[in-house]
Parts: C-alpha cells; structure tokens; sequence
C-alpha cells in the first residue's frame, strides 16, 4: 500500500471525533478517505469515528454502516479484514458486510465467516452495545459439518455465539437446531450434554432436561414446579451454557392454541391460578390460559387474543379491587337499593368515561365503552356491561337472553354481567356459553364484587 498522503493525515488531525455526528461531514471526509484505499489511513478514520459512533442513536449507527458499506464494495475480504480488525467501528462494518454478503450461514458460507469473525478484537464491546441493523441472517447449520475439522469447528462455535449474542442471527427453531448439530459434533464432553440439553427441550421431555442439569452438578433436579419458581435463574443458567436462549411476546402465536415460539420456556397462569409451562416451540389450548408472564416486564398479562372468563383484578381499570378485601355492611346495603342507572353511572365514573349509553329495546348493553384497559393503560377494550339492579327479582333466563344473544355478535371484545339480585342457573350458563362460542372474554360481577369495587374507588 503507498504511504499515507499529508493531505489525509493532515484532514484527519483537523477534524475532531464529535464533528462526524454531523452525518454530512462523515459522509464527505470518508468519502475521500477511503478512495485511497490505504489501509494505515483508512484505519485512522475508523478509529477516529469511535466516539460519533456510540454517542449517537442506531438510526445514525445504522446509516453510518450503509454508507461505509458502499465504500467497501471493491475491497476484498482479505483487505476488508486488515482495515477493520482492530477497531469497534471497523468490527462492525466487517460483520455488516459479512451478513449481506452471506445472509445464509451453511457449512459453504461458513468457513469465510469463522475465518474472520474469531480474529475481531471488540467482539466484546459489540455483545454490549448490540448491533443496529434489523435485517438478520439465517443459520442452517446440517449434518455436513461433521466434515470440518477440530479446529474449525471450535472457530465456529465461537463465530456463531458472537453473531447470536449481538442479535444478527434469525430467532427459530431452525438456528436452535443448528445449535445442536455444532455442540453434537464437538469433541468435548461438555458441549455434547449441551446438544442434549437442546435437544430435551425441544422434545419436551422434563425427566431428560432435569437428568441433564444434573450432570453439570447444579441442580439435583427440575421439576415444572421448580421451573416455574426459579424461572431467571435457569434462564441465566443456560446462557452460561451458551445455549441460544431468546424469548420475546412477539414470538407467541394465538390460534384456539398458545404456542410458544421461543427458545425458552413459557409461564402462564391457567384458570386456577396455578402457573404452568410450555416447552419451546410447544402449544397448550389457548382455552386453558388465564394469563401469560411477560419476563421483560416481570408481569402477567391477559393477551388480546386469549378469551374466556376475567375476573375484576385482572382488568387494570378496575385494579384497586384487589385492595379490599371484604365488603362492609353500609356498601351491601347499598349495592341492594340500586338500580340500573346508579350502577352505570358509578362505573362510567370509574371508567372516567362521560359518554351516556342510549337506552332503547335494541340496546346492545346498559354501559358501552372503549375507555376500559385490560393490562395497562394503552390496552383499551370494547367493553359491554349488561346490568341488572334492585328492580329485578331473581334473574332468569328471558331477563337477559336477548340482550347476551346481542352483545355477543356485535365488535364487543369483553362482556361484564353486572348483577344485584341472585341469577338462575339457566341464565348464567347461556351467558358462559354465548361468549365462549363468540370467544368474547367475559367477567360476572355479582353485588358483592360490586361493593368491594365501588369502595373501592370511593363512588358509594
């Protein structure tokens, strides 16, 4: 390569590290810089666009990495390696350009990859600040690679791990799978039980999975019940391992079944309260999910897509329920004298929702309303109460059909039965039934949930 120009060198010490987050300046100095094609100088650069780099948004990081890309494109890959080894910013385009040019990683693809992707000298900077571009490669991995050799298996091992930690590669089944035939074919004890591991999960066989644990001689054994109490810990645990762990809402599918599709286990909550677990890319009827645990938020929500029977404290307009506990005998004497428009008027209250429903014969539901959230504040439901107060004597069956048959054919996603008087059998159960049908969720509130609720909030 020729010496570095004075008039390069001289651009690159005038220039302060800040003045690249001006994208225009950047774009211009590398511009110049790079069609030298000298490596010394081209180094330099990348190394003097480390503070632009982090202190800005991955929109810029992003943009950066396209452009710097269009510079690159007559470099081999020799020569793309010798100018970006040593420094983060040079880390990043040499990945970069790796998965465009190989967005398919097979046992062909690979040998170029962990010839270079081992050698990189931030790859522990780039686990940090991840990586900021959304289009991902996909790892097929097969049986062929038994072909490699000890050598270069290990350099794919660490080349695949690199690439999962900073979030390029695909999240499926298919790179879990890839996963299992590298450790599979590894000539270590250690990364065989690591194969198994993956491959007990996948099958779903907890007696395999808790046999396994044991062999690395951290847990004796692992029951569901202890999944589901020690849900973190193993989930760190199998990192460690540097089992492609990844779990995200996003991956779950909704179709009358709850399948997890994600590479770790699914909580939820059936309609007991007990909390249960789903294997990776498993499936329980969606009839049996009460709630689903979000692990980033450390919650469990009621999903959109789920339907079914609510209760009062799993609706986040109403979430103060939970605080009492029983109701006093001044709320039940009260809850006993209302009628149909009090206890509207009460839960519109609630609700902060100031628009009157009409009443008419062909009224869809006595309180109509999008201002009820289900989870958390951004979550708003269309939301029916149907309405029976003081005037009604014991609630049959002719009393609400109608009203049910109506409300449950119409865009209304949850449906509050709201009862004072006691209700026959007969209705309830066509009530269950219509919105089970309709795959409505549905919450029956009888006076003494009313009571609790309207201490509750303070509207007695």
């Amino acid at each position: 390569m020729s010496d570095m120009s004075i008039e390069d060198e001289t651009l690159l010490e005038l220039i302060n590290e800040e003045d690249f987050s001006d994208f225009l300046i950047f774009e211009k100095v590398a511009k110049k810089i790079f069609s030298s094609r000298d490596h010394e100088t081209i180094r330099m650069f990348l190394k003097k666009m480390h503070f632009s780099f982090l202190a800005n948004d991955e929109s810029y990081r992003a943009r950066v990495l396209e452009r710097l890309a269009d510079f690159v494109a007559v470099f081999s890959i020799d020569e793309l390696f010798s100018i970006c080894f040593d420094t983060l910013v040079g880390n990043y385009l040499a990945i970069f350009i790796l998965m465009k040019q190989y967005p398919i990683i097979n046992q062909e693809s690979a040998k170029v990859i962990l010839e270079l992707v081992p050698r990189l000298e931030h790859l522990e900077d780039l686990y940090f600040f991840g990586f900021p571009y959304q289009e991902q490669a996909f790892l097929q991995i097969d049986e062929r690679i038994r072909g490699l050799t000890k050598e270069e298996l290990g350099k794919l091992e660490i080349s695949c791990n690199t690439l999962f930690g900073i979030g390029i590669l695909s999240r499926s089944r298919e790179m879990v799978e890839s996963f299992q035939q590298i450790y599979s074919v590894m000539d270590k004890q250690d990364y065989n039980l690591r194969a198994q591991l993956i491959s007990s999960m996948l099958r779903g066989d907890y007696n395999e999975f808790s046999l396994i644990i044991k062999k690395f001689g951290v847990y004796e054994t692992i029951s569901e019940e202890q999944l589901t109490s020690k849900y973190f810990e193993i989930w760190k645990y199998l990192e460690k391992l540097s089992l492609p762990i990844f779990f995200d809402t996003r991956n779950l599918r909704y179709n009358a079944v709850l399948f997890n599709g994600n590479f770790y286990f699914l909580k939820f909550k059936n309609f007991e309260g007990k909390e249960k677990m789903v294997f990776p890319f498993s499936q329980v009827p969606l009839s049996d999910v009460s709630k689903v645990y979000d692990p980033r938020a450390d919650v469990f929500y009621t999903p959109k897509e789920r339907y079914g029977r609510l209760v009062l404290s799993d609706v986040y307009s109403f979430r103060n329920v939970e605080e009492i506990k029983e109701n006093s005998h001044e709320a039940a004497t009260a809850i006993m004298s209302m009628i149909e428009d009090e206890i509207s008027t009460r839960i519109r209250q609630i609700l902060k929702d100031v628009n009157i429903t009409s009443h008419s014969p062909v009224e869809l539901a006595d309180v109509l309303t999008q201002k009820l959230c289900v989870n958390n504040p951004d979550d708003l439901r269309l939301s029916g109460f149907i309405i029976k107060g003081q005037s009604f004597g014991r609630i049959h069956l002719k009393e609400i059909a109608g009203q049910v048959l109506q409300v449950c054919l119409s865009p209304v996603q949850i449906v509050f039965l709201v009862h004072v008087p006691p209700i026959d059998d007969k209705a309830l159960r066509l009530f269950i039934e219509e919105c089970e049908s309709k795959q409505k969720n549905y919450c029956v509130v009888d006076r003494n949930d009313l009571a609790r609720l309207f201490m509750a909030y303070r509207v007695l």
